[in-house]
This record gives structure tokens, C-alpha cells and sequence, in this order.
């Protein structure tokens, strides 16, 4: 069995144009189009997997994915038309984005996705998190740091999320558990949990266009 390697790739615009065409075939075919974003060590079977740098290991992916696995800078735009994407998913990622760069994450998204289609959200639960980690009656000495430990950036509530989804013109937003997508799409998440409430410790949310 070979392996997905680093070298395999190319520069961003040659990996911009790739990924391009290959949407534009399955768009094409009539075959429905889903993104995961910032895949990081683990893309997904029937999905388009995107990120900005390579973070794969060694003789951990098959090289069948190279067809369907790219490294460019999607977050200065995916290169889809309007109203053309099935589905879109990230998992840990959105908290390592700030404010603007979350608005641009959203309306982008927003944008490519068919109507009634769902954009796919599980990230750390910043009020779980605070309320479970954090001494405040120690004053600022006793919050916990989410933001320096985890190099996170603006990690969400559930209200903070569904605020802004409403804001850029989600029309709903489902909130529900792991592998508990109201979309119908059958795929492997791993946002962890460890000892902590599973449900509560993290944001699992489908937005609706």
C-alpha cells in the first residue's frame, strides 16, 4: 500500500486549479458536493478535503485520497459557484479563527451551499469551559486560559454561534451530539470529549442556508 506524501502536492495555484476542476466534474455528474475544511491528519471518504498546509503523517493515508485531497489558501476564498455544495464540515478549527476571519468562514460558506443545505460546526464550548475551569472568585488569576493553551483564538457558546449564524442568514441552526448530524450525511467525527461531558464540553451544530 503507498501513501499520501507532501511532494505529491503542488503550489497553491497549481492546487487552487485542481481542486477547481475537480468540483466542477462532480457539479458536473449531477453527484453531490461535500468540503471538509482544515482536514488536518484525516480526510474523508466522499468528501472534497481542503487545507492551507499539509499535516498528514507518514504512511497513515492511503494515496487513493490524492484525488480528492488539496493544499491551498481556501480562506481567501474556495474557488465554487454559488449554490453548488451539499455539504460542508470542520472540527476543530472554527476556535482558531478570530472574529472577522469566523464572519468570512460563514457568508463564504454561506454563498456556495444549495438551499436548505447544512454547514456542518463542532468546536469547544467556551460557557462549558469557563464555568467548569475556571475560579473566579480568585478574580482574573483564576479564569482558566482556553485561548493560550489550546492556541484558540474566539471559541464560541452555543448562543454566540447561533448569533452569528442568524446574523449572516442562516435560516436555522440545529444544535445536537457527535456523529448526531441532522444533515443525513453518514461520516467519522472525532471531536474529543475526554473526561469531561461530552455534549456540554463541546458545540455540535448544523446551520441550515
Amino acid at each position: 500500500m503507498s501513501f499520501l506524501r507532501k511532494d505529491m502536492f503542488g503550489n497553491n495555484a497549481a492546487e487552487r486549479g485542481r481542486f477547481e476542476k475537480k468540483a466542477a466534474d462532480i457539479i458536473a455528474s449531477g453527484e453531490p458536493l461535500r468540503l471538509q475544511l482544515g482536514f488536518g491528519r484525516h480526510p474523508l471518504k466522499d468528501f472534497l478535503n481542503l487545507d492551507f498546509r499539509y499535516r498528514i503523517l507518514e504512511d497513515k493515508e492511503s494515496d487513493e485520497f490524492y484525488d480528492t485531497t488539496f493544499i491551498f489558501d481556501w480562506p481567501n476564498g474556495i474557488p465554487i459557484p454559488d449554490n453548488t455544495v451539499d455539504f460542508v464540515f470542520h472540527e476543530d478549527m472554527y476556535e482558531h479563527l478570530d472574529q472577522k476571519e469566523q464572519y468570512y468562514l460563514l457568508t463564504e460558506i454561506l454563498r456556495i451551499l444549495i438551499p436548505g443545505r447544512y454547514h456542518r460546526i463542532n468546536c469547544p464550548n467556551l460557557e462549558y469551559i469557563m464555568r467548569t475551569m475556571s475560579d473566579f472568585k480568585k478574580g482574573p488569576a483564576g479564569i482558566h486560559d482556553e485561548w493560550a493553551a489550546w492556541h484558540h483564538k474566539n471559541v464560541p457558546t452555543k448562543i454566540s454561534l447561533e448569533e452569528q449564524a442568524r446574523i449572516v442568514g442562516y435560516r436555522q441552526v440545529h444544535f445536537n451530539g457527535k456523529n448526531q448530524t441532522v444533515s443525513g450525511v453518514v461520516f467519522r467525527e472525532r471531536r474529543p470529549g475526554g473526561q469531561y461531558d461530552q455534549k456540554e464540553y463541546n458545540v455540535f451544530a448544523d446551520l441550515q442556508k
